[in-house]
């Protein structure tokens, strides 16, 4: 997802980009963002509070990305549901 947003960035775009949740590659991926210089169009949000934002969130997006490989994905399914995101 970081590299998509640097390859939109080069190519004259504007690129806006939410990660929400916490892991061991936080910090890592903190530092390929500030030297890629794109940390102008990343924000990394943590974990969020309640359902509720998340569901905030994902109402206002265009794109949902789910890269996890340890996690099922039946939290994924159920989550876009309740804001009507294909």
């Amino acid at each position: 997802m970081i590299k998509a947003v640097n390859i939109l960035k080069e190519g004259g775009h504007n690129p806006s980009c939410l990660i929400v949740g916490e892991g061991p590659e936080k910090d890592s991926l903190e530092r390929e963002v500030a030297e890629m210089g794109i940390a102008a169009h990343i924000r990394f949000l943590g974990l969020l509070p309640s359902d509720t934002e998340v569901y905030s969130y994902m109402k206002a997006s265009r794109v949902l990305v789910h890269p996890s490989i340890e996690r099922g994905s039946a939290t994924l399914y159920w989550r876009p549901m309740p804001v009507e995101s294909p």
